[in-house]
């Protein structure tokens, strides 16, 4: 592991300061409109400045941590970034696999407004929260895959998780049921540039407020998931579509709810 002080702040602090910037000023919109899009984030809710991390080097993808010069030379320049979290009852001694919702949120860099996607899922018979993480940034890599980006920067809360992905081993897994996980998220990474970074539960209030959001609509699952497009780009079509399509015929554990871009 490569640590470093907070002082080597520079465009990855920017980076994550205009990701953040990106969502707050979406916020509003996304709430005077709940009806049409996802869910009713709240008025209240905000996403609050990321702090820049240190670097470890992963088998596919730089996994970060706190800040450090190195992060900031590397990770400045990806056009993507993507939040993603899993919201799922407490392990326990006799815990039996359940649902567990899941929350994405996608915000492309590029362009003025830069389009952003928010995406609800269920995972079916997630043993663990860590597999449940795990499922989530799965997802959220297969997702982006599809979409045709080339350099993301994804962001989870799970310290475990990231902890876990930053080793060159997976052999030893904190828990053996996720593996698929994080096998298809070391597949998918490994076609384009990505990082992997580490926030805090607070910095990660949009894509938490959807995980818990979808968690009780798993009754649902077998209903056609719901998706809403507003993004002006894309009158004529929407990439979304057809890249979840795809999703939906590769990850039979995971059921898509709802998805908006906007």
């Amino acid at each position: 592991m490569i640590t470093g002080s907070k002082e080597g702040l520079g465009h990855l602090g920017r980076f994550t300061s205009a990701a953040s910037a990106h969502l707050n000023s979406h916020l509003q919109a996304l709430t005077e409109t709940a009806g049409r899009h996802l869910l009713d984030i709240g008025q209240n809710t905000s996403v609050q400045r990321m702090q820049p991390p240190v670097t470890v080097q992963g088998m596919n993808s730089t996994i970060v941590g706190t800040s450090t010069q190195m992060a900031d030379e590397q990770d400045c320049h990806s056009t993507i970034t993507c939040y993603t979290d899993a919201s799922i009852s407490p392990d326990g001694p006799n815990t039996q696999p359940r649902f567990a919702g899941i929350g994405i949120v996608f915000v492309n860099m590029q362009g003025d407004p830069g389009n952003k996607l928010f995406i609800k899922a269920i995972i079916k018979d997630a043993s663990s929260v860590i597999m449940a993480e795990a499922g989530a940034l799965a997802l959220a890599a297969r997702i982006a895959v599809s979409m045709g980006y080339t350099n993301v920067s994804f962001f989870s809360d799970s310290s475990q998780l990231v902890q876990f992905l930053s080793t060159h081993d997976h052999s030893h897994s904190p828990d053996w049921r996720m593996k698929n996980f994080t096998q298809e998220y070391d597949n998918s990474t490994a076609s384009i540039q990505s990082n992997l970074y580490k926030i805090n539960r607070a910095e990660n209030l949009v894509a938490d407020s959807l995980a818990r959001n979808a968690l009780p609509l798993a009754s649902t699952v077998h209903q056609p998931f719901s998706l809403d497009c507003s993004f002006r780009a894309h009158e004529s079509q929407c990439p979304m579509f057809q890249a979840l399509k795809s999703v939906t015929t590769t990850m039979h554990s995971v059921w898509l709810l709802a998805a908006s871009c906007c």
